[in-house]
């Protein structure tokens, strides 16, 4: 498992590699996609707790949604071999904003 930001991550799927977006959350965005100094400390907290969630080796119940989102990537909620929802527990830090996926997402610059 490979660890993109707080909202992506790079998984095994049925032995191939596949990007996979966490379904019903936004996180901020890292490096020079984030708008401002803000955004980016924010993202890269979020990538931060993403990697503690989800370590190298973890093993984790991947629930597809339907289809994929508009960049191709896999649509799906993370339940952590704890039983806790990854996008819960994100929110839950304040590191990230529920989205579903339409509309405008949530600004992180003050």
């Amino acid at each position: 498992m490979r660890i993109i930001d707080g909202d992506t991550v790079d998984m095994a799927i049925a032995g191939l590699v596949q990007r996979v977006r966490v379904h019903g959350i936004d996180a901020p965005e890292t490096g020079a996609r984030a708008l401002c100094g803000q955004e980016k400390a924010l993202g890269e907290a979020a990538k931060r707790a993403a990697s503690e969630l989800l370590p190298a080796g973890a093993v984790v119940d991947l629930q597809r949604a339907p289809g994929r989102d508009r960049y191709g990537r896999v649509l799906a909620r993370l339940v952590l071999p704890d039983g806790r929802d990854f996008a819960g527990e994100m929110l839950r830090r304040g590191l990230a904003a529920p989205y579903n996926g339409r509309g405008s997402k949530q600004g992180w610059c003050r």
